[in-house]
Order: structure tokens, then C-alpha cells, then sequence
């Protein structure tokens, strides 16, 4: 299956009154969780009601409250990882205890290398999967159905090729996006969350049997 992505270049201008949402999710950006609320919400519209248009702008203590719940699943996600980092680096010393009094790498040094190391491991994978959790818990609101490993992990099998290219391409484009519109972040990070609900949701569907037929 191959991903067309070209449409998520204009998700974040599509429907009526386009400029206004774009706008004010463009301050949004400067309240996290404000943003992931209404990151939350493009995905439920696209993976839910399968409608190309942002959302509207009309319940905004919800997508807050959306939000600090979106943050608290990616918190947990990257708890782990962060505390080996953390573990391994003050056990290490800060990099005092990574060589001995003869000049070598020590045997505990060592050790907590590998921690940290693992740490790094995990930090990549957490990251890797979160865009399907997040996925997840758009289409049923269920904290536990984004934090259920084995069921998102499932899903992204089921397309891991259409997967890492999503991927690739969102990192691509928010290498671009970032370079040329850094000074003007705030659109440039809208825009951003934008694109990744548009290119995940699109790849959450995949797993469907109607799925198929929402690339275009």
C-alpha cells in the first residue's frame, strides 16, 4: 500500500474558516496541552468520522482537558526510558565514573553505560510508538486502550512499511518546516501537529476494513 501524503500538506487549510482555526491554533502552540487537545481532536475527526477539515474552535476547555490526559499518556510512555537515562547518569557520576585511576573504561562505568544505553533504546522506541497510542485513545477515549503495548504494537505490524514511512516523511517535513518558518514557530508548530494527525490518522485506518479507501 502505498501512502499519499500530499494531502496532509493542506489538511491544516482545509474547511471553512480555515485562517481563523489556523490562527488560533497557532497560539495554541504556546499552551501544550491546548495543542495536543486539539491534536486529539483532528485525529478523532479524521480516524472517527473520516472528515478532511479541522475542527472547530468551539470547546476549548475541552481540548485542555484532552490535553493534560494526551500528556499524561506520554508521560508514562517516556517515564521509563527517562528514569534509566536518569539512573545510569547519577550512577555513573556524571561521567566521573565512566574511567578508572588507570586511564580505562571501568568495569561499573561500564554497567551504567549500559543503562543509559537502554535508557536511549527505549527513549526512541517510546517515541516511535506514541503517534499509534495517541492514535488509540483519539478513536475511543480510553487511556487504557492508548497504554495497552501489545494491542498498539499490533497495530503498527499490521503496516510497519506504511509506518516507518510515515515516519520518515514527518521527519522530513518538520526538518523543512522548522528550517524555513523557525522564526515564526508558533504557525510552524501548528502546522506540524497538523500534518502528523493527518499522516497518523490516515495510517490508524489502514488497520480497518474501510481503511483503504481513505487515501486519496
Amino acid at each position: 500500500m502505498t501512502l499519499h501524503y500530499r494531502p496532509a500538506f493542506k489538511y491544516a487549510f482545509s474547511g471553512k474558516g480555515w485562517i481563523k482555526k489556523f490562527l488560533l491554533g497557532s497560539l495554541s502552540t504556546l499552551l501544550l496541552p491546548m495543542i495536543l487537545g486539539y491534536f486529539i481532536a483532528s485525529l478523532r475527526r479524521i480516524i472517527c468520522r473520516q472528515v478532511e477539515e479541522l475542527p472547530d474552535w468551539e470547546d476549548t476547555m475541552g481540548f485542555f482537558s484532552q490535553g493534560i490526559i494526551v500528556l499524561a499518556i506520554i508521560i508514562v510512555y517516556l517515564f521509563f526510558p527517562f528514569l534509566l537515562i536518569l539512573i545510569g547518569y547519577i550512577l555513573i557520576g556524571g561521567g566521573k565514573g565512566l574511567i578508572s585511576s588507570e586511564g580505562a573504561i571501568s568495569f561499573a562505568g561500564m554497567i551504567f553505560g549500559i543503562i543509559i544505553l537502554i535508557g536511549f533504546l527505549l527513549l526512541i522506541f517510546s517515541i516511535f510508538v506514541i503517534p499509534m497510542a495517541l492514535a488509540f485513545y483519539a478513536e475511543t477515549l480510553s487511556i487504557m486502550e492508548a497504554l495497552y503495548l501489545p494491542q498498539v504494537m499490533a497495530r503498527i505490524f499490521d503496516n510497519i512499511e506504511l509506518y516507518f514511512m510515515g515516519w520518515f516523511v514527518c521527519l522530513c517535513v518538520t526538518v523543512a518546516v522548522l528550517s524555513i518558518f523557525i522564526f515564526i514557530f508558533p504557525l510552524a508548530f501548528f502546522y506540524l501537529y497538523m500534518f502528523y494527525a493527518y499522516i497518523f490518522g490516515h495510517i490508524y485506518l489502514t488497520g480497518d476494513e474501510y481503511g483503504n479507501n481513505n487515501f486519496t
